[in-house]
């Protein structure tokens, strides 16, 4: 009969303690669950600063740099061009000159390809993560399908009678009780060690947004250095014009 005493082998006062520990359970279980999306939403904002970051300095300030580079040494060999030479020596001197220019951009083209090339193999590696990240993401999709269609197997038994009441027995309402007194030990260690997780991965993204903040400056500050840089080139250019 439902609401009647349990027997001996039930023990009331531990029901009501789990209770108790049940409702703390939830309010941290769901504390975590908010503080969860609160550090996603970080860490996706993150990410995009970064992004950005990464188009502004490789898609930005390095495209303009290497037009710098290119505009350096086609008025180096103007310059060079230009000269006037008497003698064979003077004309070597020169021709010297300018396999040394040339012999230097592409050296420093050369050992530019290599520095981006070791970024494009950490920007594979980065991908690989991502991707082995999206299959988690689908790993956890599919456990929580997984788990709903369990539950609604539960549901349908209930609807159907087949886990009514009448059909408990003490031996199984104890062993209920003693495997819902493990399941609440295990929670509770699982809701604290994600609490902790949380505090250090809030740290961690805060750490990275300042760093994040602080390389975009630097980014913007390197754009206006750029723009001294590109004013002294073209006065190099204009120059051009009273030396040949």
């Amino acid at each position: 009969m439902a609401g009647k005493k349990a027997e001996d082998n039930y023990d009331t006062d531990v029901a009501i303690s789990s209770l108790r520990d049940m409702f703390d359970i939830h309010d941290t279980v769901s504390e975590n669950k908010l503080a969860v999306c609160q550090a996603r939403a970080t860490i996706d904002e993150n990410r995009q600063m970064i992004l950005s970051n990464y188009t502004a300095a490789f898609m930005g300030n390095r495209q303009l740099t290497n037009d710098h580079t290119e505009e350096i040494f086609e008025i180096r060999r103007a310059l060079l061009s230009g000269v006037e030479v008497a003698t064979d020596v003077e004309a070597e001197y020169v021709d010297s000159k300018m396999l040394r220019a040339s012999l230097a951009h592409l050296e420093h083209r050369s050992r530019l390809n290599s520095s981006v090339l070791e970024v494009n193999d950490e920007l594979v590696k980065v991908n690989e993560m991502l991707i082995d990240i999206n299959r988690k993401i689908m790993s956890i999709n599919k456990g929580i399908m997984d788990f709903n269609n369990q539950e609604l197997k539960t549901n349908e038994s209930l609807l159907t009678g087949q886990k009514a009441p009448q059909s408990a027995t003490h031996s199984v309402n104890r062993r209920l009780q003693k495997e819902n007194t493990e399941k609440l030990k295990e929670l509770k260690k699982i809701a604290a060690k994600n609490t902790s997780k949380i505090k250090k991965m809030r740290m961690r993204s805060e750490r990275n947004a300042a760093q994040v903040i602080k390389n975009k400056t630097s980014i913007r500050n390197r754009r206006k250095a750029l723009e001294t840089t590109g004013e002294r080139i073209s006065k190099n250019r204009a120059g051009i014009r009273n030396v040949i």
